[in-house]
């Protein structure tokens, strides 16, 4: 490199480097560079050497199975290429070739650009190659090159230009980085890069998975090691699953997994063999899968036709071990698996296994990540359809320390380890084996047919042959993004039970005139301990379900006995609660079947209803106060809809506003919020909440989405709940307690 040119590029390294105030140049010029520019090293799990010269090879691996492997680097590209790096490796699992500057540097100006390279593939029938980028201290990310270095191999140089978002996670740090590119690869390969730059303006064309959403969406998993025998081995295990249904015996156990389930073919099999076999048990174990591979694999067949007892599940060590994922991502992974087994298999049930640790000792990062994963998705048990086991103690000593006894490599379980693993898991599995399907099956993951129960005059559900339920079951699968989480513990035990007599408000049915229905129609109002005509209270209306009626509230989410023990314990402020029939109709009973368009046109039209007659009503009758500031609206299910039709579209009547496991009939959310900054002036709180077992979860992630986007101040919910009573009185709770302050 002549003088000039290496003068230009000390100036544009020093421009970047932290602390430089000087403005960066379009272009941070990784290679060509003065070899003095860069530490340039290359190595594999157990050792790495620096390129000084025109060659470098790294130490050979000590182990057995490694003996023939080896990674290199020289400081030209193919045909004798001077401005280009060659890196080659053999049988490794992993290989790198890190470029490293003197001193860190700020990216932080080239996050909105491209990384750009050209990159000449050699050979890579046997391998795969990864791009690979730091994003702090203990951060860096990758992108698989793998498909079209393969295409393309031969074929002399490729421009490859990725977007620099593919390497940009919540959290990361790119203020001060010390390799700005690195190469991954593994199997066997040769490649040469040359051209390589960050370009503040730069455009990419080649894609990368979004971070965010990996975990959940449905792929084949995609490594060079993986190409030749994981699409086959899902075909043979399809087959398999209809043969042994053909002639009835089909698996009355499943296990759903990676290499550690797989392993029950290998180290296991001898106890596979006395333990599960008499189940006809189907081993869904696929090495190196992560959430979304077991995705795309029960998308594409794995479960159809099958009905057995227990799916035993255990996932995401390789999201968390080969992406670096964070906690909530791969948590939302294992949630999505859930949903997706418990809609496929609706009489199945789960039991769902705490990732095993991993690392020698504790604070093993990995191991660290895995356990606040575990944390995660044990919520996910809810006793019925879903239970969780955690028998991580079991393999690990008294201080926490994991044996190469038991796992020799600290990830896999050897004979002893799936021994400890079939004795841990025994009695809770025997015990899920031997219970009778007859004796009830909960509704899917993401089930709610609670909105479609009809309730009688006490706001009870009915027991009328026929009118359990109406006909409804919501079966929507369930996604969960990372802040779908709860942001309040569970209430206290007895929160729905009625406190002493002195501490109890009191209920009474107040009658008025509906301009709507031309009818009388009636409410249930509460009015709390010491109500006196006397003093002034804010009102909190309640709207009620698609098959409920004014007593729901207090019937079934026993809404009275919520209010009184908050207003006994000094969290809530005594107010009086209006709960309305929410089905502005001349017979505004549920009928039949309350899904019915006659019937749910009453819940539109009750909007004008609640302003124009029941508010002038409430106001006229009992010590409540006019004002906006002083007045809330909260509903469950059709209710929740009706709430956020209703509140968000009168600012100018509702300040307090609570919608609980909002249906379909809620408007699309730019309906909702036409003017987010009258939004943000005028709402005193908007509180939306869901279970993250409740199939109409949806509904309430696109509003609270948009509001995101629009930067509309609300609280966001998700607790463990389905569509049911326990979810809104929990709701009601927290929400009752902030209000009104």
């Amino acid at each position: 490199m002549n003088p000039i040119t290496k003068l230009l590029f000390a100036a544009s390294l020093v421009a970047c480097a932290v602390g430089a105030r000087a403005e960066p140049a379009t272009d941070l010029v990784i290679l060509p560079a003065p070899a003095d520019a860069w530490r340039i090293t290359v190595g594999h799990w157990e050792g790495q050497a620096e390129l000084r010269g025109n060659r470098v090879a790294a130490p050979r691996p000590t182990a057995e199975y490694a003996r023939d492997s080896h990674a290199g680097a020289s400081a030209e590209g193919r045909d004798g290429r001077r401005d280009a790096l060659q890196f080659e490796w053999k049988d490794l699992w992993l290989a790198t070739l890190r470029i490293e500057s003197p001193q860190p540097l700020d990216l932080r100006p080239y996050l909105d650009g491209t990384l750009e390279l050209d990159l000449d593939v050699a050979d890579m029938a046997q391998g795969a190659v990864k791009v690979k980028l730091d994003c702090g201290q203990d951060c860096a990310r990758s992108v698989s090159l793998m498909e079209q270095a393969r295409t393309n191999a031969g074929e002399g140089p490729q421009h490859v230009s990725l977007a620099m978002a593919c390497f940009v996670r919540e959290g990361a740090d790119f203020s001060k980085i010390a390799s700005p590119f690195q190469l991954e690869g593994n199997g066997s390969g040769r490649v040469s890069v040359a051209n390589v730059r960050l370009v503040r303006d730069g455009k990419p064309n080649t894609a990368c998975p979004d971070y965010r959403t990996e975990s959940v969406t449905p792929s084949m998993l995609n490594e060079s090691w993986a190409v030749d025998w994981w699409l086959p081995r899902h075909e043979e295990k399809l087959a398999l699953a209809r043969k042994l249904v053909a002639t009835g015996q089909g698996p009355e156990l499943v296990f759903i997994g990676d290499s550690i389930t797989q392993g029950w073919e290998k180290e296991g099999h001898e106890i596979w063999q006395r333990h599960y076999a008499g189940y006809h048990a189907l081993n869904l174990g696929f090495g190196g899968d992560r959430t979304e591979n077991v995705l795309w694999r029960l998308q594409h067949g794995a479960l159809d036709g099958l009905a057995p007892k227990v799916a035993v599940l255990m996932i995401g060590t390789n999201n968390t071990g080969h992406r670096a994922e964070n906690p909530e991502t791969t948590a939302a992974g294992v949630k999505r698996l859930l949903a997706e087994i418990r809609q496929r298999l609706p009489a199945t049930k789960v039991l769902l296994l705490a990732i095993f640790p991993r690392g020698e000792k504790t604070d093993d990062p990995l191991r660290s990540i895995n356990e606040r994963v575990n944390r995660l998705i044990a919520a996910e048990a809810d006793g019925q359809s879903v239970y969780f086991l955690n028998i991580n103690a079991a393999l690990t000593s008294a201080d926490g320390t994991l044996s190469k006894e038991v796992m020799p490599d600290l990830l896999h379980p050897n004979a002893e380890g799936y021994a400890i693993w079939q004795r841990q898991m025994q009695p809770l599995l025997q015990e899920l084996l031997g219970q009778s399907q007859d004796l009830g099956t909960p509704a899917a993951a993401g089930g709610g047919a609670q909105a479609g129960t009809v309730l009688g005059a006490s706001g009870e559900r009915t027991q009328e042959p026929g009118r359990e339920r109406a006909q409804a079951r919501f079966g929507r699968p369930v996604v969960l993004a990372e802040d779908d989480v709860r942001l309040f513990p569970e209430p206290p035990a007895d929160y729905r039970v009625l406190p002493a007599a002195g501490l109890r408000g009191r209920l009474e049915t107040f009658e008025y005139d509906s301009s709507v229905t031309a009818t009388r129609r009636k409410a249930l109002v509460y009015l709390p301990p010491g109500y006196s005509p006397d003093k002034r209270y804010p009102a909190l209306y309640l709207l009620h379900g698609i098959g409920g009626n004014e007593h729901e509230w207090t019937g079934y989410v026993k809404a009275d006995a919520i209010v009184d023990n908050l207003i006994a314990a000094g969290k809530a402020v005594p107010m009086i609660v209006v709960m309305p029939n929410g089905r502005a109709l001349a017979d505004d009973s549920p009928g039949e079947n309350p899904f019915v368009a006659e019937k749910a046109v009453g819940f539109a039209r009750f909007e004008r209803e609640l302003l124009d007659d029941l508010i002038p009503a409430v106001q006229a009758k009992y010590a409540a106060y006019t004002d906006r500031d002083r007045r809330g609206l909260a509903g469950l299910s059709m209710g929740g809809g009706q709430t956020l039709n209703f509140g968000l579209g009168h600012l100018d009547t509702f300040a307090w506003i609570g919608a609980f496991s909002a249906a379909p009939n809620t408007l699309p959310p730019e309906q909702l919020v036409p003017d987010p900054s009258a939004a943000r002036a005028q709402l005193k709180l908007l509180f939306i909440a869901c279970g993250n077992q409740d199939g109409l979860i949806d509904v309430s992630q696109g509003v609270h989405r948009h509001l995101q986007v629009h930067d509309v101040p609300h609280l966001w919910h998700v607790d463990d709940h389905g569509h049911d009573g326990e979810a809104w009185g929990s709701h009601l709770y927290h929400f009752a307690q902030r209000i009104f302050r």
